[in-house]
């Protein structure tokens, strides 16, 4: 195993996050989560091995910066991951700008971004979402920072008690829980993962044989 690293991930408390923290904990990284629901009701052995902090910074970005600051400090990756429906889109964007902002203040050297969904969205609802959230201008804030920033693209996710889900009359072509998460340790921790991942990089980069 190579340097220990402090990883800060922050979400709503998603299966996808607490397998990215269960992951970093097994290769002996310093992990911290930031979520809307705290530490997980369970007994597994990892658990306790994580920081765990509840905060609500989905409901309001405006206070994010001043209040987590301390928490990112010494770390070398965030990874902000955004699951589920469509929610307050400008209360998100918001949101991102000012964790990069943040991200950039304390030296952090990666920024990772996972956006994901159950796959629960009418065509309709998935259209708005990927425009609001995948758009050119966040993109290129985040490509252009100091930090190296590194983006998942949408992908529909599984397991871990994310059922897969049926739409238009077929299987989505989904990726494992801890596929997603593999590929978003590794782009925390890998100097040269960087830019924009599609679902077939991130099948790639979710091989657990690759890991550092």
């Amino acid at each position: 195993m190579g340097k220990r690293e402090k990883i800060v991930v922050i979400g709503s408390g998603s299966p996808l996050e607490h397998e990215i923290c269960n992951l970093g904990r097994s290769l002996g990284h310093w992990m911290t989560s930031i979520s809307e629901t705290g530490q997980p009701q369970s007994d597994e052995p990892w658990v306790e091995g994580v920081v765990w902090i509840e905060d609500r910074c989905f409901t309001a970005p405006e206070g994010v910066p001043a209040r987590i600051a301390n928490w990112l400090e010494g770390s070398k990756a965030i990874v902000f991951c955004q699951h589920g429906g469509v929610q307050n889109f400008e209360a998100i964007r918001t949101l991102i700008r000012r964790l990069a902002d943040t991200a950039e203040e304390i030296g952090a050297e990666k920024f990772v971004w996972v956006l994901t969904s159950e796959g629960e969205l009418s065509p309709e609802d998935r259209g708005r979402y990927y425009r609001h959230y995948y758009n050119e201008e966040i993109e290129s804030d985040l490509l252009s920072r100091s930090f190296a920033a590194v983006i998942l693209r949408p992908t529909i996710v599984f397991g871990q008690g994310i059922a897969m889900q049926v739409l238009d009359g077929s299987f989505l072509k989904a990726l494992p829980v801890e596929c997603v998460a593999m590929a978003a340790l590794r782009a925390a921790l890998e100097p040269e993962t960087r830019g924009v991942l599609e679902r077939e990089a991130i099948e790639l980069y979710g091989d657990a044989m690759m890991i550092q």
